[in-house]
């Protein structure tokens, strides 16, 4: 779909990068505090945490191996164990 700023992404297009290759540092990482944990943003996927401790190991994780973590994460809907 076109509009006047240009071409609109279609529905269908996967909001994660589909192949190790892809690069998800184009993905931007927005922490939201609640009063009863955290919303963690990245690209167009939000977790929640009910905890600090937990939300940094997750985000930790992610910055480690980015590609691991968005394979499983496309693959099982499960984010890794970080306890």
């Amino acid at each position: 779909m076109n509009t006047e700023y240009g071409a609109m992404p279609s529905l269908a297009e996967p909001c994660v990068p589909q192949s190790p290759t892809e690069n998800f540092a184009q993905y931007e990482i927005i922490i939201r505090p609640l009063n009863s944990g955290y919303v963690v943003g990245v690209g167009c996927q939000s977790f929640a945490f009910e905890n600090k401790e937990r939300m940094m190991k997750m985000v930790q994780a992610f910055l480690n191996d980015p590609q691991k973590v968005g394979a499983n994460w496309r693959k099982n809907q499960q984010l890794p164990n970080v306890e």
